[in-house]
């Protein structure tokens, strides 16, 4: 009987023990995930910041991060949107920690490398497409577009990239300045004030705040292991 109740004692105790780590390590996963989009949040908001004072300084429009639907029930979610006379530029933010980031244009997945460690992620490019494609869809736009790419410098150390598409920049946040400039030194002014005014009022009324459409995106890019997910 006492072999019997020490048996008993042990086995709660155990079975205690590994509830308590699960416990600990659940809740570290937990405050990672939760700093790690708390940060990624405020990369967003700081890049926001900046495009949008770019924005005013050359005469420019900027939509910061929305969420649009259009046909119904197509829904996706777009990090910025800037507009000018020379081009669209459509804006993909990504706050991704690695001492190395590279990869190929053409390819679906890039290497992350922390340390001596390398994990896959999934090309930002082929996301950021997406969006166009429904920009395009949703506006009917005839206009230049330009994916913009911007990983968060104090995150990313070193970028390379190579076989970037044409209509694609893909840079760290501390190079933006320099990379607006240089965009719109390239291309010469196709648009009027008139015709961007138009897109804009265009994008602001397909924009979206429903609760409902929100909790759709959250769940798919949940399932899908996106930042944002396009429906």
């Amino acid at each position: 009987m006492t072999g019997y109740i020490v048996g008993v004692v042990i086995s709660s105790i155990l079975i205690v023990s590994v509830f308590v780590l699960w416990l600990i390590l659940w809740i570290r996963k937990n405050n990672k995930d939760n700093e790690l989009a708390k940060k990624g949040k405020m990369t967003e908001q700081a890049i926001n910041e900046k495009l949008s004072l770019w924005a005013n300084v050359n005469d420019a429009l900027y939509i910061p991060s929305s969420m649009f639907k259009y046909d119904g029930n197509k829904i996706f979610e777009v990090d910025g949107i800037l507009l000018t006379t020379r081009a669209l530029i459509c804006i993909e933010v990504k706050n991704i920690n690695g001492t190395k980031i590279y990869g190929s244009g053409n390819e679906k997945e890039w290497v992350k490398v922390i340390g001596e460690n390398k994990h896959m992620i999934k090309s930002p490019i082929l996301q950021n497409d997406k969006h166009i494609d429904h920009i395009i869809k949703m506006t009917n736009i005839k206009m230049p577009i330009v994916s913009l790419i911007i990983f968060d410098s104090t995150s990313c150390k070193e970028l390379e990239i190579s076989n970037i598409p044409s209509h694609v920049v893909v840079i760290r946040s501390n190079e933006l300045d320099s990379t607006l400039e240089g965009i719109i030194s390239m291309l010469i002014p196709k648009i009027s004030k008139n015709e961007i005014e138009n897109m804009y009022q265009k994008l602001i009324d397909h924009q979206s705040n429903d609760k409902k459409d929100k909790e759709l995106l959250i769940s798919f890019a949940k399932e899908y292991n996106e930042k944002t997910f396009t429906i």
